[in-house]
């Protein structure tokens, strides 16, 4: 990974078998200030989309409930995180569109 130290997301819940629903997301955002020692130790006890006060899991929450979401488990295709920068598109402005 160079010299940046993202980390790692796998999953945002526990491992659940034929889960209501499965989110799929692309990467994992955030930088070394995002890494948290529980998420290298195991599984959220819970699904964080239902838990959590992100914007996306807040959206989730307002349209699928807490309860729903409980249920539910979220992965991303790749599980290494991502600079911010790198994932909202800001990259362009410090290389250009090389």
């Amino acid at each position: 990974m160079g010299t940046a130290k993202c980390g790692f997301k796998i999953l945002y819940g526990p491992p659940i078998m034929e889960p209501r629903i499965m989110f799929i997301g692309f990467q994992p955002g955030g930088d070394e200030r995002h890494l948290r020692k529980e998420d290298q130790q195991g599984w959220p006890p819970v699904c964080e989309y239902a838990v959590s006060g992100w914007p996306l899991a807040h959206k989730l929450q307002d349209i699928f409930g807490v309860e729903v979401l409980k249920e539910c488990v979220g992965v991303n295709s790749i599980f290494f995180r991502a600079p911010l920068w790198l994932l909202t598109g800001s990259w362009i402005a410090t290389f250009g569109n090389a």
